[in-house]
């Protein structure tokens, strides 16, 4: 997608792949840490489904316009992500 602009105004390539394995690594990372900081003691399994759903969640935030919409997309997501993990 080259719809983002700079500030000279050239456009910026995203890619895809790349937002979504970082994003993954990310979203694994915080909810390991909190399950250390909970000790609780979750399955990885759970641990990677819910960073992968977190992570496929990013896609449509790109479509989303609007700013409520956004805030309550995320919050819903939030919500679903930590359900699923613990």
């Amino acid at each position: 997608m080259s719809f983002f602009y700079n500030n000279i105004g050239d456009t910026m390539t995203i890619y895809i792949d790349v937002v979504l394995i970082l994003n993954f690594v990310i979203d694994m990372l915080l909810i390991i840490g909190v399950d250390m900081l909970l000790k609780r003691h979750t399955k990885f399994r759970k641990i990677i489904i819910s960073s992968l759903i977190g992570s496929l969640s990013t896609l449509l935030l790109f479509v989303i316009k609007g700013s409520l919409w956004m805030f309550m997309y995320k919050l819903v997501i939030s919500i679903f992500l930590v359900i699923i993990a613990f």
